[in-house]
């Protein structure tokens, strides 16, 4: 019996990148947002590639590949096949494309990010060549179940959102370019 091709393919339209982003919310169901907040995320990096996995016509999975501000020699790559779509192609399919789309551009590193919870995710990594750099926990807080402390900044130190004051957009950036590399 021959199964079917896995094809990968550029997010197209509006209806691609909602369907990527479904994959996406499905393997990591506690890192939800909307398209609002991805399209901000995307318009803040130097670069990046996004790719649908299908089979028949029907998604598999979703590729990521970031190349953010400050890093030129790395990207970071999210692989996301939900579980129920998993052993047929489609994570190797992403990562191959995803590693092509770096090597177009001179890129020889590749960070992959794996969830603390996901032994499969880290087997798959590992058997194509990455070793584990950090692990970091997940953690949350319901901010609803305790009563928010109060906060007094220093002297001198202003805390407001970025909507509040959208033109320190670009002291926003200059500091995420000094800080990202240490966090």
């Amino acid at each position: 019996w021959l199964r079917a091709m896995v094809d990968v393919t550029p997010i197209a339209d509006d209806a691609d990148e909602k369907l990527s982003l479904d994959a996406y919310i499905e393997t990591w169901p506690h890192d939800s947002f909307a398209i609002p907040e991805l399209q901000a995320f995307k318009a803040g990096l130097t670069d990046h590639a996004d790719l649908l996995a299908r089979e028949d016509g029907a998604v598999l999975g979703s590729g990521f590949a970031a190349l953010f501000p400050g890093f030129r020699d790395r990207i970071t790559v999210f692989v996301t096949v939900p579980a129920l779509n998993r052993r047929r192609g489609a994570g190797t399919a992403l990562y191959e494309a995803l590693s092509r789309w770096a090597r177009e551009r001179g890129i020889e590193v590749v960070v992959a990010v794996v969830a603390d919870n996901d032994p499969e995710s880290l087997a798959f990594a590992e058997r194509r060549g990455f070793e584990e750099e950090r692990r970091e926990k997940g953690v949350s807080l319901d901010l609803t179940a305790i009563e928010a402390p109060v906060i007094e900044p220093p002297e001198g130190v202003e805390i407001v959102s970025w909507a509040e004051r959208p033109e320190l957009a670009h002291g926003i950036y200059e500091v995420s370019v000094e800080a990202s590399p240490d966090v």
